[in-house]
């Protein structure tokens, strides 16, 4: 697990060490970002492990005028959470906007703090 960039995150009780993944999205190449988790694959041995999918915090939305730098936050629903915590860790900067997209508004952000390293 890459320990350079982790972020320390408790869920319903479970903690997680969440390491952050950036790529692009194919419709409009803006960044994704989601972050994963190292799952056991086998109890008995501790080396078994994969990186599992825990969550996606950006949206895609192409038709939406962004400054460079910036991305869509999904900062609602199961995001709620991470996202506060992530803003508060100083991972994600907010700008003050947001964009209307159907009955929510994602965030528009800048990434910060380990984030700005992989970027």
């Amino acid at each position: 697990m890459n320990d350079t960039a982790t972020f320390h995150f408790n869920s319903y009780g479970q903690d997680f060490d969440l390491v952050p993944r950036l790529e692009r999205y194919a419709n409009g190449d803006r960044v994704a970002l989601s972050f994963w988790y190292e799952e056991s694959l086998d109890d008995n041995d501790p080396e078994a492990t994969y990186m599992a999918p825990f969550a996606k915090v950006t949206v895609n939305m192409p038709e939406v005028h962004l400054n460079e730098g910036e991305v869509l936050i999904k900062d609602y629903a199961e995001n709620a959470e991470l996202v506060a915590a992530l803003v508060e860790a100083g991972w994600l900067l907010p700008t003050g906007r947001e964009v209307n997209s159907g009955f929510v508004f994602p965030m528009v952000a800048r990434l910060g703090g380990p984030l700005t390293d992989l970027s």
